[in-house]
């Protein structure tokens, strides 16, 4: 029993300090990744993970709007910036639905270099106000995952409109950080929940 009490504090020590250092962020961890995430020694572990905190939204789904299905490979190269741009325009008449965005994908990158500056971008906007909401994500949940085979990837988010303020809606990729790599079966879907 004492053994056992020892190894999860030391664990326990591993992960406040990597914490504290910025090494990872708060998150949730696959058989994967998390016995390498323990090795806060290893400099490439520095800054390696992100998790957009996906999750199912609670609810009943109202509706559900498919804005992109490709099944074909999608060549990403350093030249392109902005890709598979969909849109999508809200309903007119609402009463209080969450809209959430799922972005489902395969990838595989080529560039030798960290996998950083891609995201998923989420803008909601409206013709006749001057704010958006925006969100940028992170188009990894490990800067190496897909290096040497394809890795599919879920990302899902809420595009907030509680006030119902918003028309349009705009879901693309933006490659600041102009990395080489591919997309598969991609799939864009807004779904409404009371």
């Amino acid at each position: 029993m004492v053994p056992a009490i020892c190894i999860f504090a030391f664990i326990g020590a591993i992960r406040i300090y990597t914490y504290s250092i910025g090494m990872i962020s708060d998150q949730r961890f696959t058989k994967d990744n998390y016995f390498k995430s323990l090795t806060f020694w290893d400099e490439n572990n520095y800054d390696r993970w992100f998790f957009s905190r996906a999750c199912e939204p609670h609810g009943d789904i109202e509706n559900s709007w498919e804005l992109l299905s490709l099944q074909k490979e999608i060549e990403v190269t350093k030249e392109s910036e902005f890709i598979l741009t969909a849109e999508f325009e809200f309903p007119k008449k609402r009463m209080g639905e969450r809209y959430f965005v799922k972005a489902t994908f395969d990838k595989r990158i080529y560039s030798k270099e960290r996998f950083k500056n891609v995201f998923l971008v989420i803008d909601a906007y409206s013709n006749r106000l001057n704010h958006r909401y925006y969100k940028a994500m992170n188009l990894y949940n490990d800067i190496e995952e897909g290096r040497d085979e394809w890795k599919t990837l879920v990302f899902e988010s809420q595009a907030y409109d509680y006030l119902e303020e918003y028309d349009h809606l705009k879901v693309y990729i933006w490659n600041s950080g102009k990395h080489h790599f591919k997309l598969r079966n991609v799939r864009l879907v807004v779904q409404s929940f009371k």
